[in-house]
């Protein structure tokens, strides 16, 4: 029989005939990178946040596992796949490898999450969950960098029979691995090590919504063994801006070392649900005491405003979530960037991130867009979304420094003021300066997808909403 190539329009029909509607009809951009992974092409997607790029882990193993049932489905053609596929995943933070194991379940895919937190559950009830993703009851496994260095990990790599079924392996938030695998989550760094020890096959998923162009996207390709020379991983790039939301930038009228911030009272006559984002959980609990004596006493205050930081207990973190899902429960959480990727809450109506005064604006560019994500992820229940961000006088300084640096020609010796985020500081208009950060295309392919057709991405304003 003639070999399937997916990429082909065959291939494409029948990949969207294997997926059906549920839950809904891939997008195209989805199916493009869909059909790459299943040619067993290594692939790099870059689109926004909300944008569906769990897909891109979910939708091939479905087909994976949909042929592994039943190999007639791609008669008259050939397609060769070991029985009983295996995917592995690996996210950055807890809370998101914890929900997309949710979501792979949700949508056909069990999946099991292994952290610390899970691992320690499941030794209290008694089980090994290294021992059942070896079963044939979870094809995925979604880990947390930490467990990329452990002895179980390793012997699961060295199980000849798993590695063996393993037929794509992918990783989330792929420019984390500069900004974070540089700083205090060094085992991020130890996926360049999955690399080499799965080889070439199964191929590579690799996802973000924020990576740049230039030396970091080398330095994040270079970890995962991929090269723009080589030639050797396919890309999808397409706008990471999100038109729906309003940017603005303020800038602190007082210091960040009281426990005062009367710039951010408004926050709680708003009515709207809010995320306040803070570098350090010493910030986040000056704020929180600020909004917490002037709350109303019509609030609940031991529901209505929350913190989640890596000190809480994960009980409280998650039932703080789950308060945050209702309608009538928490209003305001104050983060740490423990949730700036990952948490897809769909009524989110303000994002406010406050920069302290030395080291919280090196990545500034990539996370005000991550943080800004967070907010209207379902436009049918947010009509306005925006994202503030409030930085420092000092801040302000230090970027009209970097770019005078810059024209005249010398070294930004400022570790924490890059020139792409002065120039974003700087910028008369936010979106446009993000588009050049991120060379983010003038404008994309539109989706013809039944659910785009009825819920067309938003425009371009011809008139920019920043301030």
């Amino acid at each position: 029989s003639e070999l399937l190539i997916w990429c082909s329009p065959e291939g494409r029909a029948l990949a969207l005939k294997i997926l059906g509607s549920d839950p809904y009809v891939p997008h195209d951009y989805q199916l493009e990178g869909i059909v790459q992974t299943l040619d067993r092409k290594n692939l790099v997607v870059i689109t926004p946040t909300g944008s569906g790029k769990s897909g891109y882990f979910c939708m091939p193993m479905r087909i994976l596992l949909a042929i592994s049932r039943d190999p007639s489905i791609v008669a008259p053609y050939q397609y060769n796949i070991p029985d009983r596929p295996k995917a592995i995943f690996i996210f950055p933070t807890n809370a998101l490898e914890e929900q997309m194991a949710a979501c792979l379940t949700k949508y056909g895919v069990r999946a099991m999450a292994i952290n610390g937190n899970t691992l320690h559950v499941a030794r209290q009830a008694g089980h090994d969950l290294w021992a059942l993703v070896r079963s044939d009851d979870f094809p995925a496994i979604c880990l947390s960098p930490e467990q990329l260095t452990s002895k179980d990990f390793e012997r699961l790599l060295n199980d000849k029979i798993y590695v063996a079924r393993v037929c794509i392996w992918g990783t989330d938030e792929i420019h984390l691995l500069h900004s974070w695998g540089h700083t205090f989550r060094k085992s991020f760094q130890e996926i360049g090590n999955v690399c080499c020890r799965l080889g070439t096959y199964p191929p590579l998923i690799g996802l973000s919504a924020t990576l740049p162009k230039g030396e970091r996207m080398k330095s994040v390709l270079s970890f995962l063994n991929l090269s723009t020379k080589l030639k050797n991983y396919y890309l999808i790039h397409r706008s990471n801006l999100r038109h729906d939301i309003q940017f603005m930038f303020r800038e602190l009228r007082h210091g960040l070392q009281s426990y005062s911030f009367p710039q951010l009272y408004w926050i709680l006559k708003s009515g709207r649900k809010t995320i306040i984002f803070c570098r350090t959980i010493s910030l986040s609990f000056r704020i929180f005491v600020y909004l917490w004596n002037d709350l109303p006493s019509t609030h609940n205050h031991r529901t209505f405003l929350r913190m989640y930081n890596s000190l809480n207990p994960v009980s409280y973190n998650s039932e703080t979530l789950a308060l945050f899902r209702e309608v009538s429960g928490c209003g305001i959480i104050l983060s740490t960037f423990c949730l700036i990727v990952g948490i897809d809450i769909p009524d989110v109506e303000d994002v406010v991130r406050v920069s302290d005064d030395i080291a919280d604006v090196e990545d500034s560019n990539e996370d005000d867009v991550q943080m800004a994500g967070r907010a209207g992820r379902d436009p049918s229940q947010v009509s306005h979304p925006r994202f503030i961000h409030y930085f420092s006088k000092s801040a302000v300084a230090r970027a009209r420094k970097a770019v005078a640096d810059s024209g005249n020609g010398k070294k930004n010796v400022d570790p924490s003021m890059s020139l792409g985020t002065a120039q974003l500081l700087l910028a008369s208009c936010i979106p446009k300066a993000l588009d050049a950060y991120f060379d983010n295309p003038s404008s994309d392919t539109p989706c013809t997808c039944p659910f785009h057709i009825a819920h067309p991405t938003p425009a371009r304003p011809s008139i920019c909403r920043c301030s």
